[in-house]
């Protein structure tokens, strides 16, 4: 995996794992060819859902538009909240980019099936899945540009 850091206003210099939410920041990964892979824990609640659209913000973030959210640590995600992660998504997807899920448990993917959002983004097993599917998305795109 990439360098670990965080996205939020705050130095990524100074990156740790905890904590999470709470602390106003989201910890993400860098992945060295500029994909993101946001680490969110616990519960996501409108408040982690605005960490997710600070983390996205092209003024606020690291890297590149394009976003791993992994769901692997993640337990309970706020159905009212879904609008805010589509619109994260149109975000990213205006500058070329995507925002894809990945580790989603049982329970996780059925609240985003219940607001209609497993059908708007793409969603992995694993976050190594959704960080290769950039990669050969981009290899496609080179192909087809020869």
């Amino acid at each position: 995996m990439g360098k670990l850091g965080k996205t939020s206003t705050r130095s990524v210099a100074t990156a740790t794992v905890d904590p999470v939410l709470a602390d106003g920041w989201l910890p993400a990964l860098l992945e060295p060819d500029g994909v993101r892979v946001l680490l969110p824990r616990g519960e996501i609640d409108r408040a982690g859902l605005e960490l997710i659209a600070r983390a996205v913000d092209p003024r606020l973030r690291f890297g590149g538009p394009e976003v791993v959210l992994d769901l692997s640590q993640v337990v309970h995600l706020d159905y009212r909240c879904a609008a805010s992660l589509w619109r994260a998504a149109l975000g990213l997807r205006a500058e070329g980019g995507d925002l894809r899920l990945a580790g989603g448990s049982a329970y996780l993917l059925a609240i985003l099936r219940a607001v209609g959002l497993d059908e708007r983004l793409a969603c992995f097993s694993s976050t190594a899945q959704a960080v290769e599917s950039y990669r050969a998305a981009r290899r496609r795109v080179r192909s087809e540009s020869a």
